[in-house]
């Protein structure tokens, strides 16, 4: 018996773009979302956080700085470090040095928690742009 998703590959190349923040969609199931996202200086978020979600973000490029409430420091990270945020632990984050930010972001979703999103502070940038990357679907041999 096999899955009810097939395996998926993808392939990512980071995307010049002058907006404040885009999101590069990788793969999907509707348990688990991998993303990377390009940060720019007006990229930042507002405090939030997941009822459905837990986050796993490891930096590319670039520095993150994460935050929770208070506008207290998490950590700030450098390429190939990060940080797990749990469901329902309010957090924001931006891009902490000269260059873009790019992180890496793969979600864990639990589908029988609601989905909202909880704002717990009013936005700090700009509105996201979200872009498909490379994903190619493929059927668990175990189905054929």
């Amino acid at each position: 018996m096999g899955s009810e998703y097939p395996a998926q590959t993808f392939e990512y190349e980071p995307v010049e773009s002058e907006d404040p923040k885009i999101h590069i969609d990788l793969c999907e199931t509707k348990e688990q979302v991998g993303e990377v996202q390009i940060v720019g200086e007006d990229g930042a978020n507002n405090l939030h956080s997941h009822q459905d979600a837990d986050g796993f973000w490891m930096v590319l490029g670039g520095k993150a700085r994460f935050y929770t409430a208070g506008d207290e420091v998490i950590g700030e990270f450098g390429p190939y470090e990060g940080v797990q945020i749990p469901r329902d632990f309010p957090y924001w984050f931006e891009s902490a040095g000269e260059e873009k930010l790019e992180i890496l972001h793969v979600v864990s979703i639990d589908p029988e928690l609601s989905s909202e999103r909880v704002d717990h502070e009013g936005e700090k940038g700009e509105r996201n742009k979200h872009i498909n990357g490379t994903v190619r679907r493929i059927t668990d041999p175990r189905d054929q």
